[in-house]
């Protein structure tokens, strides 16, 4: 009898520690609805920034097209961690609104997009679907810091996006020529990631 409690108090335990893990996050969409896209994210350890964020020159953003998404410091500085950089995310949505079609050549924008700037002969591409969508994704991009960027570029109900991963200084004792490690937390937002029609 004393093991049957236990057990159904162990399973109660399990149980109340899923609910908080999945309460853990929140979806993040953004305020112009028309920029039609959501994703989760893990509210604990990350926030998403909607303002105070450089534009790119030459480039009319829409509305709250131009977010990142960054680690807090409690994640950042866990357990005395001095770490010399962060992963963050970044997203541009909607800044090319002259693309409609929805089976577009996205290649064309890799390098040459507002955020990122690069050869994309340099880097390794693929085609993946996010969101439920086609979208191309270079990966191992050769910029300083590092050479682990990631750009995605999808296109959805005539909008383009562009996402990019990359690693950011955080002290001097930051190495470009150190082996970079994108934080994985980013690869559960895009796998979360919505389009809304």
């Amino acid at each position: 009898m004393h093991k049957i409690l236990i057990t159904i108090i162990l399973a109660l335990i399990l149980l109340a520690s899923f609910t908080v893990q999945a309460q853990d996050t929140r979806t993040f969409e953004p305020l112009d609805r028309a920029l039609a896209y959501q994703f989760d994210y893990p509210i604990a350890t990350h926030s998403v920034r909607t303002s105070n964020l450089t534009e790119p020159l030459d480039t009319q953003v829409i509305f709250g097209g131009l977010i990142a998404v960054e680690p807090n410091d409690s994640y950042l500085y866990a357990n005395g961690a001095q770490p010399t950089y962060f992963t963050r995310m970044r997203l541009l949505a909607g800044y090319n609104t002259e693309l409609v079609a929805e089976d577009a050549d996205l290649t064309q924008f890799l390098g040459t997009s507002p955020l990122l700037d690069y050869d994309p002969v340099d880097a390794t591409m693929e085609t993946i679907m996010l969101g439920g969508q086609p979208a191309v994704r270079a990966s191992g991009i050769p910029l300083i810091p590092g050479a682990g960027i990631t750009e995605i570029i999808a296109a959805y109900d005539g909008l383009l996006y562009q996402i990019i991963i990359e690693p950011v200084p955080l002290q001097m004792g930051f190495d470009p020529s150190d082996e970079i490690a994108l934080d994985p937390v980013y690869e559960d937002i895009l796998e979360s990631w919505v389009f809304l029609g």
